[in-house]
């Protein structure tokens, strides 16, 4: 419900207009419900004791029903004075002239558009909320709307069909469970997987009610199984919220502590992660590393930003302007060294930059590495 709807149900009256003599619409009061927007109410106040709600038209009772609207009726005294009723009658007569078309609550209407994306995505990662489902973004909901297939957490089939309900996005999609004895047998989530791609079907892996898929959730396994399809799955996520909280939905193993860096560089071109990574040592191999950068910092010390991970065992991944149409996900092995910046970054590009170490193998760079931090 909006203002704008209000004013359109009792058109032509509008604030401060005289209803019965002595009485006058002192205000139109918008009250919208914390979990269902379908459930929002309009208050129209005449006096502190006679106030008229219209709602969406459901099986409860009330004073008036139009066939799409309620018309309730809130007074401090058990009967309706002569005032009273005639307040009502005028806006009973309103709402009936008025109420010639279905309600379309402006979530809806923004859910109905198609998807925002210029390329077909095989797998879409998309948050869930934590309680409240308006808490939704509307991308989520376009994008619910073109899901044929969907890969949720075991138990969130209710969570998700009310969703589907409440916002209008059609018939729930495919849901497959993902659950603890995927990780053993995971041919059944490749067949799906491929078979999903071959039928041209729109995939996701949807948080529901748990928060970030991957992170709060089985969705890593889902991930694991991602990585092993030749071609590669084109994926693509929604907003978590933040950079950081989107990057780690693209986690393909079992979550694991990390440290966040924030800035890769900063603007005195001091570098926290640089100096982390430069002093490991092979008696405090570190949890996953993460920080922010853009393409231009990353393209201007890329250099230094091997020279710290020299010898080091594990895969860098960069996350590059995430939720963004132009989103793309590069992963690099330590060592060997990877190539040069140019062939994957982009100066423009926002990029979460996430170091992931595996066990270390004893070698002469390990002397190398003391040596070096010692001396500097």
């Amino acid at each position: 419900m909006d203002k704008e709807t209000a004013l359109r149900l009792i058109q032509p009256l509008t604030e401060g207009a005289n209803v019965a003599p002595g009485w006058s619409l002192q205000a139109i009061e918008i009250h919208t419900d914390r979990i269902d927007h379908r459930k929002d109410k309009i208050h129209l106040v005449f006096s502190p004791d006679l106030t008229l709600t219209i709602s969406y038209r459901s099986a409860q009772q009330a004073a008036l029903k139009t066939p799409h609207f309620s018309l309730g009726i809130r007074n401090s005294e058990p009967v309706l004075s002569d005032a009273g009723r005639r307040i009502v009658s005028v806006i009973s007569d309103r709402l009936k002239a008025n109420d010639t078309q279905p309600p379309h609550h402006w979530v809806d209407g923004l859910a109905s558009q198609q998807a925002d994306t210029s390329e077909p995505v095989d797998l879409w990662l998309i948050p869930g909320h934590i309680g409240n489902p308006l808490d939704l973004s509307i991308r989520s909901l376009r994008v619910l709307r073109t899901i044929d297939l969907m890969f949720i957490e075991d138990g969130s089939q209710d969570v998700i069909a009310q969703i589907y309900a409440q916002f209008s996005l059609g018939d729930p999609p495919e849901m497959i469970a993902i659950t603890p004895a995927i990780t053993p047998a995971i041919d059944p989530l490749l067949t799906h997987l491929n078979a999903g791609r071959k039928s041209k079907k729109t995939m996701a892996l949807f948080g529901a009610n748990e928060g970030v898929p991957g992170l709060c959730d089985p969705g890593w396994r889902l991930l694991k199984a991602c990585n092993q399809i030749t071609p590669a799955l084109r994926v693509q996520s929604i907003s978590a919220g933040s950079a950081l909280t989107t990057a780690l939905m693209y986690a393909a193993k079992r979550p694991r502590p990390f440290v966040f860096f924030n800035l890769f560089q900063n603007e005195d071109e001091s570098s926290a992660l640089l100096r982390a990574l430069a002093r490991i040592m092979p008696w405090s191999i570190p949890p996953t590393m993460i920080c922010f950068a853009t393409g231009a910092g990353l393209l201007k010390r890329w250099t230094d930003l091997l020279r710290a991970t020299h010898g080091l065992q594990g895969r860098m991944t960069l996350l590059a302007n995430l939720s963004l149409p132009n989103e793309r996900t590069k992963t690099l092995r330590l060592s060997p060294p990877p190539g040069e910046a140019e062939d994957f970054l982009d100066p423009s590009d926002k990029v979460v930059l996430r170091i992931d170490f595996a066990p270390q193998k004893v070698g002469l760079h390990w002397c190398m590495r003391i040596l070096r931090a010692l001396f500097s």
